[in-house]
């Protein structure tokens, strides 16, 4: 293995531009494709299909496990993108939420309302229509600026006991009986199985709503005991691991990417910057072939690298040195991800 490697040009300008934003965050940043995990996102499909077509009797929800960096997030923005892009499914209403927001009822609802003001917008209804369904059903008002008022408004019936959070999302939702609410809640490992809160109280009326008459599939991602946290919290036929029509296993748990997967994810990323072409073929397949063995498939390990790589492309271009180091590469790549991630092995 060859451990300075040629670069055959210089970076154009556009490609630096494009380097630059993805570096900006650091490990923070989104990756640039995505990759894998096609078993789970056709489950969640499959399963948002059948609530448009009929209203389950029972609970339907998903679990998402995995350690930090198995690409939850990432998965659950791919979800709501498959979902979202289409006229396929123009009557499914995708809603992202986190541990922040079911611990926030102002955060929760305003949350509800942003993907249904979005997918109506997109439906062309005109802005006196959205006006009117807003103004009619639950007291907000299409302004922006206008919403943390209401919202407080809403807070106010909730610690008066006017009022509980369900019943203040029920109204939203009784709206839009002819839609599928598909509810991804990320970070749910830090549900805190206190019964009587408002996330216990939005937690398992998600999971029940089939039997209150609305169309809601939840899916919660989190670490590897989210399952047993959220049995504690309530949402006990989480814990099943089945669903009634199929038998098809709804607790997933996610593994390593595959060595193909995650050389597609390298590859594909740096395609997308436009530098794949920036070394010899054959050298590039050495450089990626180190850093999809080094990351061991996992998702997050591999975004390093490849920022890794990356990064050291541009410091190749700005010091007139056509010369990448694998090696530093390498190094770099590993030594963030120690630094930035504590393995928590999937059970």
């Amino acid at each position: 293995m060859a451990n300075d490697i040629p670069l055959n040009r210089e970076l154009r300008d556009e490609e630096i531009i494009q380097i630059d934003q993805f570096l900006e965050f650091k490990d923070r940043s989104d990756p640039l494709v995505f990759v894998g995990r096609q078993t789970l996102i056709d489950h969640v499909i499959k399963q948002t299909q059948r609530l448009r077509g009929e209203a389950l009797p029972e609970s339907c929800a998903i679990v998402v496990r995995g350690a930090p960096g198995a690409g939850k997030t990432s998965l659950l923005k791919k979800i709501a993108q498959e979902l979202s892009r289409t006229e396929q499914y123009h009557d499914v209403l995708v809603i992202e939420l986190g541990t922040r927001h079911l611990n926030n009822p102002a955060l929760c609802i305003e949350s509800f309302m942003l993907g249904m003001d979005f997918k109506y917008a997109k439906n062309g209804l005109s802005r006196e229509e959205r006006d009117h369904w807003r103004n009619g059903t639950t007291g907000f008002v299409s302004h922006e600026e206008k919403w943390i008022r209401q919202s407080d408004s809403v807070v106010a019936r909730l610690n008066s006991e006017q009022s509980t959070v369900w019943s203040e999302l029920k109204r939203l939702l009784d709206v839009v009986t002819d839609h599928v609410f598909v509810v991804l809640v990320d970070e749910a490992q830090r549900i805190q199985p206190d019964r009587n809160s408002n996330v216990c109280e939005i937690a398992c009326n998600l999971n029940d709503a089939q039997t209150q008459g609305i169309k809601i599939l939840p899916v919660f991602a989190g670490l590897s005991d989210t399952r047993l946290i959220l049995s504690k919290v309530g949402v006990s036929r989480v814990a099943e691991g089945k669903t009634r029509q199929d038998n098809s296993v709804r607790d997933f748990s996610l593994e390593r990417l595959s060595y193909a997967e995650s050389h597609r994810f390298m590859f594909d990323s740096l395609k997308l910057l436009g530098i794949v072409d920036v070394m010899d073929d054959e050298d590039r397949e050495s450089m990626i072939q180190q850093c999809s063995l080094a990351s061991d498939g996992w998702p997050r390990h591999l975004h390093h690298y490849l920022q890794s790589c990356v990064r050291h492309i541009k410091n190749c271009h700005d010091e007139k040195n056509l010369s990448l180091s694998l090696t530093d590469v390498l190094n770099e790549g590993m030594l963030i991800a120690l630094i930035t991630m504590k393995i928590e092995w999937p059970t």
